[in-house]
This record gives structure tokens, sequence and C-alpha cells, in this order.
């Protein structure tokens, strides 16, 4: 009772009742609102804000609420301004009246109410303030906060549409946001461009390569602005690549389709490129940067990437890089599917066989609705029509089967696309035309539904026209089932009559006339296309009896021959003026006409010249359409808008037609333009990303900026800048972060960029465990090695590496990882390395198999991890047929409930003698550490082979900044938190040198042991004479959240080193705690501090 008491009185006073429509009338709000208390205020403006979230006219309280603009109240001020920027463009002269204190606060102490204010008073849109507004910009693009100067660029947009004429007052102001230190001011400032400076190129020629690089850096909605304008500069300023159209499909290079086929894991992640030669440096630059856009969260983000790569890359290089994540969004939405596969349909019309190892993702789903499934089916049409033959062979067979399935569902909204697909498979190779004529033969005589068995005759009778010597068989069957009374369309009927009559010379000499008679018998009953088609048939058995005759007289006297000629010549005759004479009395006009015609021509005197025109009109064989030709008018390939149309994902793609309103490309530049003027001044001050790529000293806040509050595809716009930006700028404004201050060093950030180019190097010359790094060439090496462990790569592959991913920028998790430094003596070499033995080639068929647990996301979901496994061939010989399987296991129970579950891998493979082959495991885990048994078949037999995964290998990283970080583990205390003293050997007095080995060396020993992300490092965030690392973590299988905690002084460090673990599973938390503990106590033995 006193719980439900509590509850109801807490719901009563939570935000939730300010949503209750008529809880409180207007005049109380009004009452509120002139109230001396700041409490009444308050609730009476988040009433308000309610009111405007909702969707209803809160217009009528602006009086009321512009008299506590001069609040003292933060909040309260902040819900007035939100108010005033909603409706300041519906009462300006009111809004007037708060202009000195819009001015007045534009100089507030807190960022969140200078940018308030800016954006109020550039909503104001009257013309007498208009100067007040482009001062108030020019004010804040100077200042301290990025959150004020990112709100300033906005507000020169609304000044810029309110008199088009402020443009050049404005360019300066433009000028210094994109020099801004900021990528989220950066961002915006391209934005400005777009809509205040288009086509004027020169105020970007000495930003272009900055606004490549700092792409990764930006929020979302400002990439998908920044690739649009990069886009535009790069076909007014770069000429055409050489290999710009695939040659491909032309010359039908069967080398080629290996391309097609799937690759390996690393490949989403490789910059090679055969075609680089061919394209600009600059060009190179722009789509290399755009690449790792591919991996974002955002699907707008990633369709933008898609059709920039589209208009700028080379063919073959926007096949192999672009074509992956685009399939990749089929499995988001229904709503980001729409978008994504009319995408894909453009792309499908141009370049089908890009799609082909693809097509099982085309299949529809019991989930997907109609117009998914259309656009679904279109594309497999697209890909069947145009896709080269060679390359569908191999996939034939699957696309029938589940054609098969659709039509044996009588779905009638599918059942024309699905048949059309059938038959343009069948006229495309004849060898493919047996199996689609079974195919549709069985549907349209075992098929209850009318709408799927006339649309499958319809594309039945076109084949057998193609081939009717070949699939004669078939009409026999056809005309067999229709005899029995086993058609029950009417469609169906006429055309397998009309079959019939055609290719009656084919089919057995009784069959057509004794079809004819059944039909005579019940004329009457049937439908008017039933009749055409059976006075059609009856008209060209005459003339085809008519014409045996003459042929025997002409041949042969036998008169038992002749009678038997004339018998049926008077058989089909009779019937034929039976079902006439039904005929003229008709209700159809179209039945009546085609009677009398042939009553006139056909029935009367045999051997005159009308009759036998006649007969030789009604005999004469009809060509067969093609439905390639009707196909390919449906499909126009806009090869020409690839280089100058609209751009992908334009209403005009959609539409089919250019509409006004999209923006058209340029055409391509003659020669490569203004390449001097897009060097960067090298004495200006760089801008610094706000996640820098190897910085020691990066403020972990700055990662929450762009990676830890972003939403997803489906997320707002940028609305809630305050939210993602204030942490930082709040510190900013008590002490401004600049790069002396960061390292005691004034470098920038090329020279910083080079920097950690050797410290990378460094790391990498470290000696390495198993497997071997002389073993592993520098092209099967994987990627994901070098994000993962750096020291296990080879100095050759590192080096050709390092240049082309600049410090791998993909993987946010990865580089957190790998940011931290390696000092002179470097410590990694004491440290376990990630690659443990899983086999050995002794008990397991001579494979050698090494695996570690990747901290990259799967794709199938949170829950589960990537295992990259590196096998080698022990033997003198090949194996082939080498396959990992799920171990067959027939227990249940609550324990086989937690074990993992291996949910894919890749398909059978061979390996040559000593040969190497990298592959991944995509494993769902369930919370807990258990094993997983597999089965490794291959052609020497079967090894079972356990994976034995560690408390910290069930881990994935989970990004935190330390506010949040503290936050949490005050949540979770008391039993949610474990501690544990860690004893470092060593007699004498820490060093600062000292400090930053054992710091190195904790981070290095916990990186290596588990999947966690870091938070902050030491000296950034402790106290003078405090050391302290933190890391945050969450269990695959129940989302969990764990954080871990390493702290000593550096005086006290003798009496212990404290680690801290907080994890809201207390059994996985105490796991853990042991397991660092025995990790740590295990590295150290050979760590001392003499």
């Amino acid at each position: 009772m006193a719980n439900s008491s509590v509850n109801s009185f807490s719901s009563a006073f939570s935000d939730a009742q300010y949503f209750e429509s008529g809880m409180v009338r207007s005049e109380e709000i009004r009452r509120q609102l002139d109230s001396s208390s700041v409490r009444d205020k308050l609730e009476a403006m988040k009433r308000i804000v309610a009111l405007i979230s909702l969707g209803k006219d809160a217009s009528l309280f602006f009086p009321d609420v512009v008299k506590n603009v001069a609040t003292s109240s933060v909040e309260l001020k902040k819900l007035v301004y939100l108010y005033l920027e909603h409706y300041a463009d519906s009462n300006p002269d009111l809004a007037l009246l708060s202009v000195n204190a819009f001015q007045k606060d534009l100089t507030d102490s807190n960022q969140s109410i200078r940018a308030l204010a800016l954006r109020v008073l550039s909503s104001i849109r009257v013309q007498t303030i208009l100067q007040v507004i482009i001062w108030a910009i020019k004010k804040c693009v100077k200042d301290s906060s990025s959150y004020v100067r990112r709100a300033s660029a906005f507000a020169m947009i609304k000044a810029y549409e309110m008199d088009s004429s402020v443009g050049d007052d404005l360019q300066s102001s433009f000028e210094i946001l994109m020099n801004d230190r900021s990528t989220t001011v950066i961002g915006a400032a391209a934005l400005v461009w777009r809509e205040i400076f288009p086509l004027r190129y020169e105020l970007l020629h000495q930003h272009f390569r900055k606004l490549c690089r700092l792409l990764i850096d930006m929020d979302e909605w400002s990439q998908i602005s920044c690739l649009q304008i990069l886009m535009l500069y790069a076909r007014e300023h770069f000429p055409k690549p050489t290999n710009f159209h695939n040659k491909v499909n032309e010359n039908g290079d069967p080398q080629s389709k290996e391309k097609l086929d799937k690759q390996p894991i690393e490949k989403l992640f490789s910059s090679k490129d055969e075609n680089e030669d061919s394209v600009d440096e600059d060009l190179l630059l722009l789509l290399k940067e755009s690449e790792y856009l591919f991996l974002s969260r955002n699907s707008a983000v990633v369709l933008s990437a898609v059709s920039l790569f589209f208009h700028l890359a080379p063919c073959e290089m926007f096949l192999e890089k672009a074509i992956e994540p685009l399939v990749r969004l089929l499995n988001f939405s229904c709503d980001i599917q729409f978008v994504v596969l009319q995408y894909i349909f453009v792309i499908a019309t141009i370049e089908p066989n890009s799609f082909l190892p693809y097509l099982s993702c085309f299949f529809l789903s019991e989930r997907d609705p109609h117009h998914i499934r259309e656009w679904k089916l279109r594309i497999i049409k697209a890909i069947v029509l145009k896709g080269s033959v060679e390359f569908l062979e191999p996939y034939i067979a699957s696309l029938m089967v589940e054609l098969r399935y659709y039509l044996q569902r009588e779905e009638n909204a599918i059942a024309h696309s699905v048949t059309e697909i059938v038959g343009i498979v069948g006229e495309r190779n004849s060898s493919w035309s047996f199996l689609c004529v079974e195919v549709l033969s069985k549907v349209a005589t075992h098929s209850t539904s009318n709408t799927v068995v006339s649309t499958a005759m319809s594309v039945l009778r076109h084949l057998i026209q193609i081939q009717p010597t070949e699939h004669s068989r078939i009409v026999s069957y056809l005309c067999c089932h229709l005899m029995e009374n086993n058609v029950m369309a009417s469609t169906a009927k006429a055309h397998i009559i009309w079959l019939v009559g055609e290719y009656r010379d084919l089919l057995p000499f009784k069959m057509p006339i004794e079809l004819f008679r059944i039909f005579c018998t019940q004329f009457v009953n049937e439908s008017n296309e039933v009749k055409l088609q059976t006075m059609n048939l009856g008209a060209k058995l005459l003339a085809s009896s008519s014409e045996r005759i003459r042929e025997q007289q002409k041949e042969i006297n036998e008169e038992n021959v002749m009678a038997m000629s004339t018998e049926f010549h008077d058989f089909c005759k009779q019937l034929l003026s039976y079902i006439v004479k039904i005929a003229k009395y008709d209700s159809d006009y179209d039945v009546r006409d085609e009677a009398r015609l042939f009553e006139i021509l056909m029935l009367n005197e045999e051997n005159s010249t009308l009759y036998k025109m006649t007969s030789n009109i009604v005999s004469m064989k009809k060509p067969a359409s093609s439905l390639l030709r009707h196909e390919e008018s449906l499909f126009i390939a806009k090869k020409e808008w690839r280089e100058n149309g609209p751009i992908l994902g334009s209403f005009s793609h959609i539409f089919d037609g250019k509409v006004v309103s999209d923006i058209s490309l340029p055409n391509w530049s003659v020669v490569s333009k203004c390449k001097e003027l897009r060097i960067e001044d090298l004495h200006q001050k760089k801008p610094t990303a706000s996640r820098p790529e190897y910085a020691l000293e990066s403020n972990s806040q700055n990662v929450e900026r762009f990676y830890g509050s972003e939403s997803s595809s489906g997320s707002e716009e940028y609305s809630s800048e305050e939210q993602v930006i204030s942490s930082e700028d709040e510190e900013s404004e008590r002490s401004p972060v600049t790069p002396e201050s960061i390292s005691g060093s004034s470098y920038t950030s090329d020279e910083e960029h080079n920097l950690s180019k050797e410290r990378t190097n460094t790391m990498m010359k470290t000696e390495s465990s198993k497997p071997s790094t002389d073993t592993v060439s520098g092209s099967n090496q994987s990627l994901l090695e070098i994000w993962d462990d750096q020291s296990l790569v080879s100095e050759e592959f590192a080096k050709k590496k390092n240049d082309e991913f600049k410090g791998s920028q993909v993987d946010l998790v990865s580089e957190l990882n790998t940011m931290w430094p390696a000092s002179k003596e470097t410590l990694l070499t004491k440290t376990k390395k990630y690659w443990k033995r899983l086999v050995n080639g002794w008990n397991c068929g001579g494979i050698e198999i090494d695996y570690y647990v990747s901290k990259h996301a799967s794709v199938y979901g949170l829950d589960v991890g990537i295992v990259c496994l590196l096998m080698k061939n022990t033997n003198s010989f090949q194996v082939s047929n080498i396959q990992l399987l799920p171990y067959p296991n027939n227990e249940e129970g609550e324990m086989e409930e937690q074990k993992p579950e291996l949910l894919a891998s890749e398909e059978a493979f061979a390996l040559k003698e000593n040969e190497l082959k990298e592959l991944a495991l995509h494993v769902k885990f369930k919370g807990r550490p258990e094993q997983l048994p597999l089965e490794l078949e291959c052609s020497l037999g079967k090894f079972p082979v356990t994976f034995r995964f560690t408390v910290g290998e069930i881990l994935r990283p989970e990004v935190l900044n330390i506010s949040e970080f503290e936050k949490r583990r005050n949540v979770m205390s008391g039993m949610l938190q474990m501690e544990s003293r860690i004893n470092i050997q060593g007699t004498k007095v820490m060093s600062l040198e000292d400090e930053r080995a054992l710091e190195e060396f904790f981070h290095s020993t916990i990186i290596s042991t588990t999947n966690v992300a870091q938070v902050t490092h030491a000296r950034q965030e402790s106290k003078v004479g405090e050391s302290s690392l933190h890391y945050s973590a969450r269990i695959r299988g129940n989302e969990k959240l764990v954080l871990i905690s390493l702290s000593w002084k550096a005086s006290e460090w003798k009496k212990g080193i404290f680690l801290l673990l907080n994890s809201e599973d207390i059994v996985i938390g105490s796991n853990l705690l042991q397991f660092l503990k025995r990790q740590i106590d295990n590295a150290a033995s050979g760590f001392q501090l003499d």
C-alpha cells in the first residue's frame, strides 16, 4: 500500500504530467507566468513546451512569455528562449521588445544561454534589426565555446534568408569559421557555404584537403552536407578518371568474375585499389577518406558516401568499396530499406553483375511490406535482365527455387512480377528455358489462384513460342489437363487452346480435334476469351485438314487415307458450323463479329480464292514477341546520369525523370584546376579534430561528442547540440585547450601525425608471439590485427599500411586501445598478445589454428563477437573441404542455454602445403564464459575443436566519458562493487619515468587480455601525485555494464595498487576481478621498479 502511494505521488509530479492535455486551463498558465515564484513560472513553461511538442498552438502565451526573458534562472531562461525561437517568426513586433535582453545574454557566462540568445535573435525576421544580427554573428564566431560558434553558423544562414545582400558582409565570418579548430564548427561552416556561397569555389580551395581529412571526425549530419559539397567541388575541378566506366560487361572478361565473389572480412577495411594511378591525387584523397564513412552507423551517411563513389570513383573501385556497405543497410528498418532499394535499383540497371553475390539479400521475407517486395522484385528483374549470362549461371538454381516458392504461395500481388522474372530467365538462355517451362507448367496446372495461373500461362505461352519443337511435350501435357477439366482459369484455358491450335502439327493427330469437340459441347458456358479461341482453333483445324487433303491428292491415291482425311475435315466443319450458329446470338459483340466472319470466309465455298487466302492467314505461324525488349524499355540504364545527371538518391532517380529542384552534377573538368590553391597554409593553426588520431593527451570527453551521444540512423537532426557539446566547452571556458597546453610543445597536427607514425612503428617492432610474423606475408595479414594488436604485425606490412590508413581512424575502440604511446624501453614485450593457440596440428589432421576475439562489432548484433582465426596446413599435401561446424550435441538443460552459439562461418575451402588462411566466425555469447564445442571437417576426417573463452573475451567495449563513468560508478555500489590490491616489486622512489612506465604496463596488460574501452588517462583527470586508469565495457549476452579502475599514489606505491571493479552482474564481476588480478600478477613477475 505504501509503495503504491509513493509511486502515484512520484508519477503525479514527474514531467510526464505536463503532456496530459486539458489538465490545466490557459488562464492558470498565464497566472503562473505572472507569478513572482520561479517555481510556478518554470512549471508553466514546461506545460507550454509540452503543448508545442504535442503539435498544439501555444502562440497565445507569447506576451506572457516575453516578460520572463530577463529571469535569473538558467533553466527557466532556456525554456523561454526555446519558446521564443519557435514563435519569433509569427510575433516579430513583440519579440523586438526583448532584443536588448538578447544582446545582454550574448555575454552570459553560460554557453547554452549565449547560443540560445543568438538563435532567438536570428529568428526574428525583422529587417530593422538585421545589422544587430550581423553584429551578434561577428561577435559569436570568435566565442571561446565551439557550441556558440556553431550556432553562429546557423544564424548566418537565417540572416541570409532574410536579406541575400548581406552575403559579402558574412564572408569574413565564414572564413573565420572555416579556420576553426573544432570539427563541429567546420561542419556547420560547410553548410553555410552550400546555402550562402554556392559555386564560389575559391572559398574552398585552401580548405579542401582539410575537409577531406576531417570528414571522419565530423558529426553525422555535417558529414552528409560535406560529402555533397566535396562531390560538386570534385566534378568541377578534377578530370574524369580514365576507367570511370566499367569495361567488364562489354568485353565479357571472365577474370572479372572472381572480383564479384565475397572477400574475407578484412576486405571491408581494405584501401588498396588497382585504379589509383588513373585518379587525381586530391580526388583519391577524397575517396580514401570517404571510404571510412561506409562504416558509419547512420544510414544517411553511408548512402551519401555511396552516392559520392557512384559519381566520382572509377567503376571497379566503386563496385569494390561501395556495394557491400550498401547491401548491409538492408538489415535496417523498412523506411531505410525503401530508400536503399532505390539506390540499388539505379546501380543494378548499370552494373547488375555486382549484386549477384548478394542476390539472396533481395529474396522476399514474410515481414516485408508490399512496397518493399515490389522493389526487391524490380531489382531481381534488373539483375536477371541485364546481368551477364556467364555470371548468372551459378545463381540460377537457387533463384528458381525461390521463385517457385513465391508462385506456390499464390500471392496475387507479386504473381505478375515473379512470372515475368521466370520468363526473362528462360529467354536469356535456352538451357534455362526447360527449367522455367517446367516450373510454370506445374504452377498453371496445380495452382488454385486464377491470377497466378493466368500470369503463369501468359509467360509459358511466350517461352513455348520461342522453342516450340523442344516444348511440344509441355503442350500435350497442358492439353490433357485441360481436357480433364483441371484448369479453371479462363485466361489459362484461352492460352492453352491457342497453343494447341498454333502447334497442332506437333501433337498427336486426334488430340486437337478431341479438345475442339469438348469445348464445342460446353461453348455456351465458357467466357468470351475462351469462345474466341475455340472458334480460332476450329478454323485452324479446318484449314489444316483442307491443306492435308490437297497434299494427299497430289502425292498418293489411297482411298482409305483420303476417306479418313475427308471424314476429319467434315467433322471439323460441322463442329465449327455448330458453334458459329450459336455464337451469332451471343451477348458479346466480339464473339458475334468473329462468328459472322468465319461463316462467310470458312463455311461457304471451299475452293474459292477467298477461302484459300483465309486458310493461309489462319494457318500462318505467329512470331514470338520478346520479353527482353519489352522489359528493357522499362529499365532505362542511366549511364549518362552518372556523369552529368542528378545526384544518386534524388527525386529524379525515384521518379525516373529529371526533377527541376534537384541539383545536377557539373561536367568533369578537362584538366586539374587550382591545384596550387589547394595547398594549405602551414603557418596558420591547424584545425584539431575533436578525436585526435594518436595524441597521447587527448581529451576523452571529445569522444563523447562524436561517438557517445550521437543518434543512429533514425535519429533526429542536430537539434540537441547543447547536450552533445556542452561538457567540453564549459571546461574550455575555464581553461581553453591549446596544443601547447596539451603537450607542452608547439607542434602542428602534421608533426603530431608523423610522431604518431614513429610511435606506431616502435610498437610494431616488438617481438610477437605465435603465429610468427615471418610466416605471414603482408598481403595475407589482416587489418584487424593492426587495430587489435599492433605488435603482431610485421614491420614491412606496418610501413605499407601506415600511410594508407592514417592511424586506423575507422574504429574508435581500436584506436583508443592503440593510443597509448611506447616509451624508449617499451614493456609491450612483457605483456600477453591477443593470439592464442586453439589446436595443434598433431591432433587436428595437420591443421594448426590460432585465434583471438576481436573488439569489433558484428553485423549480427551487439551480443555477437567476431572470433578471428589463422589456419595453417602443416602437412606436405593439400587439404580440401575445410569447414568449422557446430559440434553435434543432443544435451539440453540450463547450462546448455548459456553456451555460446556459432551464427556464421565461411564456406568450405582448401589449404595448400604450408598455406595460411584468415577467416572470421560470428559467435553469439550468452553472458557467461562457457566453452564453444565445434567440429573441424575436412578431407582427412572430422576433429573436435573447443573454444575456451575467458571472462575478458566475452566483453565488448563501451565508450564513456569521465563524468558518465563517475556517475555510473556511484550508482553501482554496495554488492556491485569489488576491490583488490596488487603489489609491484621495487625499492626506489617512483619518478616520472617510472610512473609513466607503470601506467603503460597496466594499460597494455588490461587491453591485451580484455575487450574494454579506455575512459581517460591518469595525468589528465587525476590529482597531482595520484594516477588512475579507467575502463568500461558491457557483457555480451546481457548488456550489463562493467567498470574497471586502477589507482595509486606515487608516494605510496609500495603499499599496493588498488583495483576497483563495478559490475551489474555480480558473478561476472567476481570472476573478472580474479582474472585481472591473475593476469597482472603474472605479467608483473618480470616487472620491477629498481
